[in-house]
């Protein structure tokens, strides 16, 4: 009984604490993050076809915490930091909260010098993956896939025959 007490705290301690290459000791699963603590965006486009409104691009923000997310219909990639200046501000009167850390796709759509000016005045840290790594950045993937998908069956949907 002792023995089997002993090898489950070695396996709890395995998954709570874990070990770098220089020794030091992390804790992985005690660190609890909230609200806007990490917000994913990404943009999507040029989409074959516009909206009513002219938009060939989409921005998506998804809320890490709750993984509620936040569309935006823009017309030029040139758009992104107006529409992340007014989810930034909505968001931030809703939660009485900051955000702290943006994490985009390394494409070019946050890396203008306003954006960056943006995240050194309001002291947010921003990261970016490396391009051609979705799997950095999977959360957001995925939603652009569903989303699209979504739109498709939409678009289809006058297409199909109606039964009755």
């Amino acid at each position: 009984m002792v023995c089997l007490k002993l090898i489950s705290l070695k396996l709890w301690a395995k998954t709570v604490f874990s070990v770098n290459k220089q020794g030091e000791i992390f804790k992985n699963l005690c660190h609890k993050r909230q609200r806007l603590d990490v917000v994913y965006s990404d943009v999507c486009g040029p989409m074959q076809a516009e909206t009513p409104g002219g938009s060939k691009y989409f921005v998506l923000f998804i809320n890490d915490w709750t993984r509620k997310t936040w569309t935006y219909l823009i017309k030029q990639k040139s758009g992104v930091l107006g529409v992340f200046k007014r989810f930034e501000a909505m968001v931030e009167r809703l939660c009485d909260k900051k955000i702290k850390l943006p994490r985009t796709g390394g494409w070019g759509e946050y890396t203008s010098n306003e954006f960056k000016k943006l995240c050194e005045d309001e002291g947010i840290v921003h990261e970016t993956t490396p391009p051609y790594t979705s799997e950095h950045n999977e959360a957001i993937e995925r939603k652009n896939r569903t989303l699209l998908d979504m739109v498709r069956c939409m678009l289809m949907w006058p297409k199909l025959k109606q039964s009755g």
